[in-house]
């Protein structure tokens, strides 16, 4: 369960059990077996997705660009636009990005492999007396999602070796599964 809004919009992860497909879950039951407990509650929609690793070969062709990161090609466009950089800043663009793809793609392959087992918990951590395994089972999911929204080594560790602009200074580098 992910908090969208703060409050009151959630995201809700419902895994497909091996040898099982979409067609075969019930979204209604599976959301209610996420929480523990049924509650009222609106689906305002479903979204089927499967896990792959994809990246793509470049991420510009002349003229056209893949903005998957339009923050960092804004600013390489803006300065060649502006006339204060030619346009070979723009080289700048797939040499930089491309192995952040590659590099955020691979975290992700990591991230998901790792959290099948310690997502696994017991039946019964709703019934009463079981405070401990209910505490231990938390621990474990916390431990596991630090890794998918706390990876400082993916959200702070761009390094860009190859860039034509920007100079490497030789500084250690942040593990790429380390967390804040």
């Amino acid at each position: 369960m992910i908090a969208l809004d703060g409050k009151e919009l959630w995201l809700c992860h419902l895994t497909v059990p091996s040898g099982k497909d979409f067609d075969d879950i019930d979204v209604d039951t599976g959301v209610t077996a996420a929480l523990g407990v049924d509650i009222r509650r609106e689906i305002l929609g479903v979204e089927r997705w499967t896990a792959r690793r994809l990246v793509a070969d470049h991420y510009c062709d002349g003229n056209v660009f893949l903005a998957g990161d339009a923050a960092h090609l804004a600013w390489l466009l803006s300065a060649v636009f502006h006339g204060w950089a030619g346009p070979h800043l723009l080289d700048a663009y797939e040499t930089e990005r491309c192995p952040i793809g590659d590099m955020v793609s691979n975290a992700a392959v990591g991230i998901m492999k790792n959290r099948g087992p310690a997502m696994a918990v017991a039946d019964g951590l709703e019934s009463e007396g079981v405070e401990g395994e209910r505490r231990a089972a938390g621990a474990r999911i916390v431990a596991a999602d630090a890794s998918q929204f706390n990876i400082a080594g993916v959200q702070l560790a761009y390094y860009h070796d190859n860039s034509p602009i920007n100079w490497n200074d030789g500084s250690p580098r942040l593990p790429l599964h380390s967390t804040l």
